[in-house]
């Protein structure tokens, strides 16, 4: 028999803020173009959609429902890895992915982390301009 559990929602409002101290290795450094970089461990809870504002694009370089790598994460956060797998801007409906701790990850002194599990909708907002998302997208419905 498979019994299903309901997806565990992630507080609507998270703490983002400097989760830096949870990471393995903070090494200095970051984006050159200064563009916003959420790094950290990536998770898909089953919590819904929302709208990416406007003045603010987000871009993903994993796949939905898949991890990615340490080196891949690095590449997107320094800006050294161009080619993202899917881009929404403006108005786009999106999943409302979940960015927690950089728990064991080596992680770039100029990306935001987050020191408690936070929803997307509630890191972008209008006017950011380019984001990057250097984490997993994976489902977590546990």
């Amino acid at each position: 028999m498979i019994y299903r559990t309901r997806p565990k929602p992630a507080p609507s409002r998270g703490t983002a803020g400097n989760g830096h101290e949870y990471a393995k290795q903070v090494i200095p450094g970051g984006r050159k173009d200064g563009q916003t970089v959420f790094a950290g461990h990536g998770v898909y809870r089953g919590d819904g959609y929302f709208t990416v504002p406007q003045g603010t694009t987000i871009k993903f370089y994993g796949p939905h429902g898949k991890g990615l790598s340490q080196s891949k994460g690095l590449k997107v956060e320094r800006g050294s890895w161009r080619s993202p797998i899917e881009v929404y801007g403006p108005g786009d409906r999106i999943p409302d992915y979940v960015l927690k701790t950089p728990d064991r990850l080596k992680i770039m002194s100029g990306s935001q982390t987050v020191s408690d599990s936070t929803r997307l909708s509630d890191l972008l907002k209008p006017g950011m301009g380019t984001c990057h998302w250097a984490a997993c997208r994976s489902y977590d419905m546990g």
